[in-house]
C-alpha cells in the first residue's frame, strides 16, 4: 500500500520519519517483549507466590535487562538526513536515475551549447515528471530478520491470555507486581484459614495455612464460609474474597478473626493495609439448579386418587419437590408438597442427588377434581433454586361415591367452582331439598344441620370464603354418608402431620410443637378404633384382629408418633420431620387399601384357600420330617436299607401322604374361580406327592423324602403365585405370601417398601444438640489454635486435631 502526496517538500519530511521510526523499532522490539514477558507474569499473578525476596529479585532482574537492551540498542542511533529521505522517496516510488539529484545538478559541460543545453533541460523535465509519481510505502523495520523464530509473536499470544486471566483484577495483580514485599511476616504471625461448604453439599471444611499455599487452585462450592484468623498482628487484618473485602475483628491480643460467604471470584486473601501478606487461589463451583421431570404420564386411579412417578437430579440433593396444578382462568396454581427419598444418614443427601420417586395424592376433595388441569413438578434444592418439569394435560381425577345422597351432594359442590349468585341459588335449593328427606341419609341429625347451615350460608353470605367453606363442609358430609366417622378420624389424623410438618419447617416454637405432637397421638388414639369399626362395617373384622384384639400394626403407628413426640421434645426436628414423612407414607398406603371394594364372602374364601394351602404345606413338611426320622431309625449309619424285606416303619406314612395329595386336589378345584388359571406348581406338588406315595409303598425311604422335598417346593412357589395373583385382584388386602391384612402395617405392607428405611431400624442418627456441640467444640479449637499467647507445642497439637476436619 502507498501513499501520495502532491507537495514533494511534505513528503520528504514524512520518509525521513519512516526511515527514523524504522530504526527506532528494529532497537525498540527487544525491550518491548521482555516488558510484555513481565506483563503477562503479572497479570497471572504468579511473582507473589514467590516470596518477598524472589519477587524482588525477578522485578530487579527483568528491569535491569530491559534498561540494558534499551541502552545498547539505542547506542549509535542518528537522524535520517535529507539526502537519505530523498532516497527512500524514490525507492518507495520506484523511480530510477535519482530524479532528485537531477533537479539540484547544473549541466557539467556544454555550456552554451545548443544542443546539449536542449538535451539537458529535456532529461530535467522528464526528472520533475517522474517526480509527480512520487508515494511512501508503509514502514519495513525488517524484524523478522532479527527474529526468526517469532518469539515476539509467542509473548503476544501470552499477554492476551494474561488480559483474559486479569478480568477485572488486572489492575490490582500489575499493582501487587511492581510492588513486592521485601520484609517478612513477624516470627509470631500465624495465618489460618477455614473454608466450610453449604451443609447440604456434604463436604467437609478445609483448612488452609501459609504453609499450604499451592498454585493449584482449591475448589470451593458456591456459598461457603470463609473463616479467617490471624495472630500476631497489632494491625487490622482484612479477608478478601472475589470483590468483596471485610475487616477482621479483635478477639483478643493480637488476634483477629472475620468470615465471609464466596459466592464467586478466583482467590483468597489477607492482607494489612494495602499490602497482601497471604493469598490462595481458588474456583468456585456454581450450585446449579435442579432438574425435575415426570418419569411416567400421571394416572388416576379408580377411587380418585392421582398416581405420580417422578425423578429429580440435583448437584448436592433435592430439599423439595412440589406438584404443581393449574387450571385456565386461575392466577394461582395448587402447589402439593412430594414424599422424596429418606435420607441416608443426617445431612447427607446423596439419596437425593439424583432418584425416581412415585406418590399417590389425594386430591379429589378439591374443587377442580372432575375438571381439566394442567400438571408439572417443580424441584427445590437447599440453595433456594427451582428448577421444572414440562406440563401434562389430563383431567384431575374424581371420587366416585356409592351412597346417592353423598353422590347428589358432591355434584351440587362441584357447581361451586364458578360461584355466580344464580350457581349458589341452585345449589342453595338443592341442598334445602335434600334436607327435608332425612329418609335418604339414616335421619342424621349431624347431617340434617350441616346440609341447612351450607345452605344458608350460600344464601346469606356471597363472598369467594363463604363459597370455600360451603365446599368443605359439603364433602365432609359426602365422606361421612359413604365411610363414616373413620373418614373424619383419618382426615384429622392427617391433617394434624402435615400441621406438625409445616410447624416444625418454618421453625416453630418447642412449645407450639409439643402441642401438636400431643394432639398427633391423640388423633391416633380416635383413629384406630374407627379404623376398627370401619373394618367391621366392611364385613372385613375377622380378618382384621390379631390374637391380642387389635388392628395389626397399631403398635407401629404408635411407636412412630411416640418417637416422633420424643424427637420434638429433644428439639431434634430433622429427625421428626423423618418420621412424619414415614407416618404420612404409612397412612397413605393404608388409605389407598381401605379404598378398595371388595366382595366379603370373595374376601373370606380367598383367605380360607390360603390358609389351607398352608396348613398343607405344613403338614407335608412335617410328613417328609416324620419320613427322614424314620429311616434313619431303621437304617442307622446307612442312607438306604437294602437286601429283601421292606422295613414296616416308612411305609406307614403312604396313608398320610396320599391323603394329602386328595387335600390338595381339592383345593385346586375351590380355587380355580379366585384366580385367572391354578399355578402350575400346584399340579407339580400334586405329581411329586403322587410319587412320593408309590416309594412310599415301594419300601424306598430315601427316594420318598427326596419326592417330599420336590412337593415342599413346588408348594412354597404356589404360595407366593397364589398371593401375587389375590393381590392382583384384591389390591392392598394380601400382602407377601397372602397373609391377609399381616405384616409390618394394618394392610400387609412392608413399610421399608413403602417409603424407604424400616421403622425402628438400629441406624443411629446424630442428634442435632450433639451436632451443635460438636461445632462449638471445632470453633473453639479453631480459636485456641490461633492465638500467638499460647505454648507452641499445645497450638501443633490442636492444628493435629483440627486437620481431619
Amino acid at each position: 500500500m502507498s501513499w501520495r502526496a502532491p507537495i514533494p517538500g511534505g513528503l520528504l519530511g514524512t520518509a525521513r520519519a519512516i526511515v527514523l521510526w524504522e530504526r527506532v523499532w528494529v532497537r525498540l522490539w527487544p525491550a518491548l517483549s521482555v516488558a510484555g514477558l513481565f506483563a503477562a507474569l503479572a497479570l497471572f499473578d504468579v511473582l507473589p507466590a514467590l516470596g518477598g525476596w524472589g519477587h524482588f529479585g525477578v522485578v530487579a532482574g527483568f528491569g535491569v535487562l530491559i534498561a540494558t537492551l534499551l541502552t545498547h540498542g539505542f547506542s549509535g542511533l542518528k537522524l535520517p538526513s535529507p539526502a537519505e529521505g530523498r532516497a527512500r522517496l524514490e525507492w518507495d516510488s520506484g523511480l530510477a536515475h535519482r530524479p532528485f539529484d537531477t533537479l539540484a545538478d547544473d549541466l557539467a559541460a556544454g555550456n552554451g551549447d545548443a544542443k546539449a543545453e536542449a538535451l539537458w533541460r529535456v532529461h530535467r523535465q522528464r526528472a520533475a515528471k517522474a517526480l509527480q509519481r512520487l508515494r511512501l510505502k508503509w514502514p519495513r523495520p525488517g524484524v523478522a530478520r532479527h527474529d526468526p523464530r517469532a518469539l515476539r509473536a509467542a509473548v503476544a499470544v501470552l499477554l492476551t491470555g494474561a488480559l483474559v486471566a486479569g478480568g477485572s483484577e488486572a489492575g490490582e495483580r500489575f499493582g501487587r507486581a511492581l510492588s513486592p514485599s521485601l520484609s517478612p511476616p513477624p516470627a509470631d504471625r500465624t495465618i489460618d484459614l477455614w473454608i466450610t461448604p453449604p451443609t447440604y453439599t456434604g463436604r467437609a471444611t478445609r483448612h488452609l495455612t501459609q504453609d499450604s499455599r499451592s498454585p493449584d487452585p482449591t475448589m470451593v462450592p458456591e456459598g461457603s464460609t470463609v473463616l479467617a484468623q490471624v495472630g500476631g498482628s497489632d494491625e487490622v487484618p482484612w479477608l478478601k474474597a472475589g470483590d468483596r473485602r471485610v475487616s477482621l475483628t479483635e478477639i483478643g491480643p493480637g488476634a483477629h478473626r472475620g468470615e465471609m460467604v464466596i459466592g464467586h471470584g478466583d482467590r483468597i486473601a489477607i492482607g494489612l493495609d494495602e499490602r497482601e501478606i497471604a493469598a490462595w487461589p481458588v474456583t468456585v463451583v456454581p450450585d446449579r439448579a435442579p432438574t425435575v421431570a415426570f418419569s411416567a404420564p400421571p394416572k388416576a386411579t379408580p377411587r380418585g386418587r392421582l398416581t405420580l412417578a417422578y425423578e429429580a437430579r440435583d448437584d448436592y440433593g433435592v430439599s423439595d419437590v412440589l406438584l404443581v396444578v393449574a387450571r385456565n382462568g386461575e392466577k394461582e396454581p395448587l402447589r402439593i408438597t412430594l414424599p422424596l427419598p429418606l435420607r441416608r444418614q443426617a445431612f447427607h443427601a446423596s439419596s437425593r442427588q439424583a432418584f425416581h420417586a412415585s406418590s399417590r395424592q389425594d386430591l379429589s376433595a378439591h374443587s377442580w377434581a372432575g375438571l381439566p388441569v394442567r400438571l408439572s413438578v417443580e424441584a427445590v434444592d437447599a440453595a433456594g433454586k427451582t428448577g421444572r418439569g414440562g406440563w401434562v394435560d389430563m383431567v384431575l381425577p374424581e371420587r366416585s361415591f356409592a351412597h346417592p345422597v353423598a353422590r347428589a351432594i358432591v355434584a351440587l359442590r362441584k357447581r361451586l367452582v364458578d360461584p355466580t349468585p344464580a350457581v349458589r341459588g341452585r345449589v342453595a335449593d338443592g341442598l334445602a331439598a335434600i334436607a327435608v328427606d332425612p329418609g335418604s341419609y339414616e335421619g342424621s341429625v349431624v347431617v340434617h344441620l350441616a346440609l341447612r347451615v351450607a345452605s344458608n350460608r350460600l344464601l346469606l353470605d356471597e363472598t369467594a370464603s363463604q363459597a370455600a367453606s360451603v365446599r368443605d363442609i359439603l364433602w365432609r358430609i359426602a365422606l361421612r354418608l359413604e365411610e363414616g366417622r373413620f373418614a373424619e378420624a383419618e382426615r384429622r389424623l392427617s391433617d394434624l402431620g402435615q400441621e406438625l410438618q409445616r410447624a416444625l419447617e418454618a421453625g416453630a416454637e418447642p412449645e407450639a410443637a409439643k402441642r401438636l405432637a400431643q394432639a398427633l397421638k391423640q388423633a391416633l388414639d380416635s383413629y384406630l378404633p374407627s379404623l376398627m369399626k370401619e373394618l367391621q362395617r366392611r364385613g372385613l373384622a375377622d380378618l382384621s384382629l390379631d390374637t391380642s384384639g387389635q388392628v395389626p400394626g397399631s403398635d407401629l403407628l404408635r411407636r412412630l408418633v411416640d418417637e416422633i413426640r420424643e424427637l420434638v421434645a429433644d428439639g431434634d426436628l430433622d429427625d421428626a420431620r423423618e418420621k412424619l414423612a414415614q407416618l404420612r407414607s404409612l397412612l397413605d398406603t393404608m388409605g389407598a387399601a381401605m379404598q378398595q371394594r371388595v366382595d366379603p364372602e370373595r374376601l373370606a374364601k380367598a383367605s380360607s384357600a390360603m390358609n389351607r394351602l398352608r396348613d398343607i404345606e405344613r403338614r407335608q413338611k412335617n410328613l417328609m420330617d416324620e419320613t427322614f426320622r424314620r429311616l434313619r431309625e431303621s437304617s442307622p449309619g446307612q442312607g438306604r436299607e437294602t437286601g429283601g424285606s421292606d422295613p414296616p416303619g416308612p411305609a406307614r406314612g403312604s396313608a398320610e401322604q396320599e391323603e394329602l395329595r386328595r387335600d390338595l386336589n381339592r383345593l385346586m378345584d375351590e380355587t380355580a374361580d379366585l384366580v385367572e388359571r391354578i399355578p402350575g406348581s400346584l399340579r407339580k406338588a400334586e405329581g411329586a406327592m403322587a410319587q412320593a406315595r408309590s416309594l412310599l409303598d415301594a419300601g424306598s425311604p430315601d427316594e420318598a423324602v427326596q419326592a417330599q422335598g420336590q412337593a415342599l417346593d413346588q408348594l412354597h412357589r404356589a404360595l407366593e403365585q397364589i398371593s401375587t395373583a389375590l393381590d392382583r385382584n384384591m389390591p392392598g388386602l394380601f400382602g407377601r405370601r397372602g397373609f391377609p391384612l399381616r405384616g409390618r402395617d394394618p394392610f400387609g405392607r412392608m413399610p421399608s417398601g413403602g417409603f424407604g428405611t424400616a421403622v425402628g431400624g438400629s441406624a443411629e442418627v446424630p442428634k442435632t444438640a450433639g451436632r451443635h456441640r460438636v461445632r462449638a467444640i471445632l470453633d473453639e479449637l479453631r480459636r485456641r489454635a490461633g492465638d500467638p499467647t499460647r505454648p507452641e507445642i499445645e497450638r501443633d497439637y490442636i492444628q493435629r486435631l483440627l486437620r481431619q476436619f
